[in-house]
């Protein structure tokens, strides 16, 4: 049984990264901000693990990283928000520090602390959530700038890391989903499925080979 450290797990992606690790019997340790402790309850009726509320700020910080600490997760799943679709004209200072502290700062910090739990004890895995554009050579995205370049941070985080990984059986991996909650989505768009997502964390999980490996996801 692994200790699955799963952020903002009530999202779509995150209910999924749930369901796969609940349905293998690890412990889950399900975050969430807000009010949402009802709907963490409910996922956790289903599978073992327990819910704590923690909003993040960047004076408290290394609060939540002593969060990580206690808890050793054997799996880390960076799933973090938040997301704005809003013309750059009109994108604040605040939208802007929000999202890069949220999506980028965060990931980097809570990653950086985790792996080096993971050296510790051998094992581990950290997934990263990034952005279906990436793969493209011709960045364009005015309504979702921030995001963008944050989640562009995230792939450049995720391959930088993953070079530096020396333990074996530790790895690093980015999960870029083609639809992303609160994106407008096109006619074409889909939701991920589990049956898209399950395959490529059975290749993560069981094949530390895969370390560094970038997964474009689309239904």
């Amino acid at each position: 049984m692994k200790k699955v450290l799963i952020t903002a797990p009530t999202s779509p992606l995150g209910k999924l990264f749930v369901k796969y690790f609940g349905e293998k019997g690890d412990f889950l340790f399900l975050h969430y901000r807000g009010t949402h402790h009802s709907k963490v309850d409910s996922l956790l009726s289903k599978y073992r693990g327990e819910g704590f509320h923690f909003e993040f700020t960047m004076d408290n910080i290394n609060d939540w990283l002593e969060e990580i600490e206690l808890i050793k997760p054997d799996i880390l799943i960076n799933n973090f928000g938040p997301f704005i679709y809003k013309d750059w004209r009109e994108q604040t200072p605040w939208e802007w520090r929000r999202i890069l502290e949220f999506n980028l700062i965060l990931t980097f910090f809570s990653t950086q602390r985790a792996l080096k739990l993971m050296e510790n004890q051998g094992y581990g895995r950290i997934i990263n959530i990034g952005f279906h554009n990436l793969e493209k050579k011709d960045f364009y995205f005015p309504n979702v700038l921030p995001y963008a370049i944050s989640k562009f941070g995230i792939k450049i985080l995720t391959e930088t890391i993953a070079k530096e990984i020396i333990t074996k059986d530790v790895t690093i991996n980015l999960i870029a989903p083609e639809f992303v909650e609160g994106i407008k989505p096109t006619k074409e768009s889909k939701a991920l499925s589990e049956k898209t997502l399950f395959p490529v964390l059975d290749e993560i999980i069981k094949n530390s080979e895969n370390n560094g490996k970038f997964f474009f996801l689309k239904e």
